[in-house]
């Protein structure tokens, strides 16, 4: 192999195009990343980031245009090709074996060590462990992926890439599931990683630590580069208007006054206190739910839904509320966003219109007969479409082509057909951009403003400042403490969920 030029890029895009059908993912991308340096990619949903990272990794080739590698051209023809070529991927969407634990996971294509002609699992262990203990302490690393939640095997994922010899790290949105005190121990080891001239691209809609961790921004919009700049000269505000085109003003919210008690919690067990959380939620209220991994966010949201077992008293609208499975909540009015959408919240290779409206066919029934209306539900998809600025080719589209961020629109806008009298959202905004979260909470605070109470569980915890009117901080699944809208605060809410005072 010929030795690198010296003063070309680690990875370069010329002119990278690529086609699905009649829709243009990637118009001509030029992009050069170079060794030893953070590179953040971001863009609105769809902007074509996800393709970009799949034709580097080997899994969709080019239509036209140029990879080049030390600035040498180079084409890709499978995954196994790109991670020759000392190139790792941390994809949005999670790629674990479900029965393999964290160490057999990490493991998957890496050389097993070995003692006397055998898999040395103890060393393996060792290994793991030994990184895990600086990026993720408390993993369980016997555990099967499928227990684990999906911050814990986002968590798997990264240490899967960390462990290897890598020239360069792509993470394609790493912080979505995880905690603020996950999130720096990650940026740490990005930078370590960087310090020892390994690249690494960033994929992420959080914008602050974008900038907080970038050394180089590039922007996508509509599959082509529109920016690469140092992120010194760059703020959000900036990085909005490139993304778009145009400067979008977050909502100022009315002021809203909360309602008769709706939905009433009594000591419902989601986690190691055996008192369990109690709580209420108003009509017209907003209430999020922050607490660390394992705090039992999702348990209690799942519990309500009828989706896992539910213990203690619910009412709802004053009367006993006890769902014995989904449909039951549904029926009562009681509808969940779940927080893994690839596995609880959509149907891969059914098309966009069925999966919008597979819950809520009965809505959609033109007569008495089992079939729903055509016309409703395409006057269904085409409202979501509108309200959330949905990007797909049309509604026959199998979801498994969009992007993340847009399979998650139809997660929560599904729901938005209105009627529900209580909303669950555990992590309603993951994956989306910076206009369409905003799109997001619009809708949310409207849902409220009409009746509604809305159950907001989130990570990302000022989101959860700018949409609840109030937080309650989950630690060891019992509320720790309330923070009403003017009285919350990020140090405020941080020392409940970690059982210290303010």
């Amino acid at each position: 192999m010929a030795p690198p030029a010296a003063d070309a890029p680690l990875l370069g895009c010329r002119g990278v195009t690529k086609r699905f059908g009649g829709v243009t993912a990637l118009a001509g991308v030029d992009l050069a990343i170079d060794a030893g340096t953070v590179h953040a990619l971001v863009g609105e949903n769809g902007a074509g980031k996800s393709t970009l990272i799949k034709c580097w990794a080997g899994v969709h080739p080019p239509d036209a245009g140029t990879l080049t590698l030390d600035g040498a051209p180079v084409a890709f023809d499978s995954p196994r090709a790109a991670e020759a070529a000392g190139l790792r991927f941390i994809h949005q969407e999670l790629s674990l074996v479900p029965h393999f634990d964290a160490v057999e996971n990490v493991f998957l294509g890496r050389r097993y060590p070995t003692a006397r002609g055998r898999i040395d699992w103890r060393a393996m262990r060792r290994e793991v462990a030994a990184r895990a203990g600086v990026l993720a302490p408390g993993l369980p690393l016997d555990v099967p992926a499928r227990r684990l939640s999906v911050g814990q095997r986002q968590l798997v994922e990264i240490l899967r890439a960390f462990l290897s010899d890598a020239r360069l790290v792509v993470m394609d949105e790493p912080t979505t599931a995880l905690t603020d005190a996950e999130a720096e121990r990650l940026f740490a080891a990005i930078r370590r990683l960087r310090d020892r001239g390994t690249a690494v691209v960033y994929v992420s809609h959080r914008l602050e630590e974008v900038l907080a961790l970038a050394d180089t921004v590039t922007v996508l919009r509509d599959g082509a580069t529109v920016a690469s700049r140092p992120a010194a000269e760059l703020d959000t505000r900036a990085l909005v208007h490139l993304m778009s085109g145009a400067l979008h003003d977050m909502e100022v919210e009315t002021e809203r006054r909360a309602g008769a008690p709706l939905l009433e919690v009594e000591e419902l067990v989601a986690g190691r206190d055996p008192h369990g959380m109690t709580f209420t939620v108003h009509e017209r209220e907003v209430v999020g739910l922050y607490g660390l991994m394992g705090a039992g966010r999702s348990t209690a949201l799942h519990a309500l839904y009828g989706a896992a077992p539910l213990t203690g008293r619910v009412s709802l609208d004053g009367t006993p509320f006890r769902p014995a499975e989904p449909a039951a909540a549904i029926a009562r009015g009681v509808v969940l966003v779940p927080e893994d959408r690839r596995r609880q919240g959509l149907v891969g290779h059914h098309a966009v219109r069925r999966n919008l409206t597979l819950p809520l066919l009965k809505r959609f029934r033109a007569t008495r007969l089992p079939v729903p209306s055509g016309a409703k539900e395409r006057a269904f998809v085409d409202r979501v479409a509108d309200v959330l600025s949905l990007r797909y080719a049309g509604p026959e589209q199998p979801v498994r082509e969009l992007s993340g961020g847009n399979q998650q629109k139809l997660v929560v806008g599904r729901w938005f057909a209105g009627g529900n009298r209580v909303y669950l959202l555990d992590e309603p905004t993951r994956g989306v951009d910076v206009h369409a979260k905003a799109e997001l909470h619009a809708e949310i605070r409207r849902l409220a403003a009409a009746g509604a109470g809305v159950l907001v569980a989130s990570s990302d915890l000022p989101e959860l400042l700018d949409v609840a009117d109030r937080i309650l901080a989950v630690r060891d699944g019992a509320i720790a403490a309330e923070f009403p809208r003017g009285q919350a605060t990020q140090a405020a809410i941080l020392a409940a969920c970690y059982g210290q005072a303010a």
